[in-house]
C-alpha cells in the first residue's frame, strides 16, 4: 500500500508518467536529485515485455480491423463519385447525340433548301 502511495505521489509530479504499477519495480530516489531509479529482476522485465507484446500485438490488429474499415468506406466513397461521373457522362453524350441528330435534320433541310433555291440562284448570277 505504501509503494502505491508513493507511486500515485511520484505520477502527480508531471516530470513521472507511470501507466503500469506492475512493471514499476521497486521505485526509489535516484542518486541525482529529482531522478527514480527502477530496480527489475530480468523476469519480472521479461513477464512485463510480453504483456507489453501482447498488448501492443492486440492493439496493431485492432488498429488494422479498424484501418482495412476506413479504407473500405474510403473506397465505397471513390466507387459512388465513379459512378456519379460515369453517369453524368452518359447524360453528357446522350445530349450529344440528339444535338447531333438535330443539327444533322437542320443540315439536311438547308441542302433542300439550297437544292431548291439552286436554279432561282444561278438564274440571278447569270
Amino acid at each position: 500500500m505504501a509503494m502505491a502511495d508513493s507511486l500515485s505521489a511520484l505520477a502527480k509530479d508531471s516530470r513521472v508518467f507511470l501507466t503500469d504499477t506492475g512493471l514499476a519495480g521497486d521505485v526509489t530516489s535516484g542518486p541525482v536529485p529529482g531522478t527514480l531509479t527502477v530496480s527489475n529482476t530480468a523476469q519480472e522485465v521479461d513477464e512485463g515485455l510480453v504483456a507489453l507484446k501482447s498488448t501492443v500485438a492486440g492493439t496493431t490488429e485492432e488498429n488494422q480491423a479498424t484501418m482495412l474499415l476506413k479504407k473500405r468506406k474510403d473506397m465505397r466513397m471513390v466507387e459512388d463519385a465513379l459512378e456519379t461521373v460515369k453517369r453524368e457522362f452518359r447524360e453528357r453524350m446522350e445530349r450529344l447525340s440528339e444535338r447531333q441528330l438535330r443539327f444533322e435534320e437542320k443540315q439536311k433541310a438547308l441542302q433542300e433548301m439550297v437544292a431548291k433555291f439552286k436554279p432561282f440562284i444561278e438564274e440571278v448570277r447569270s
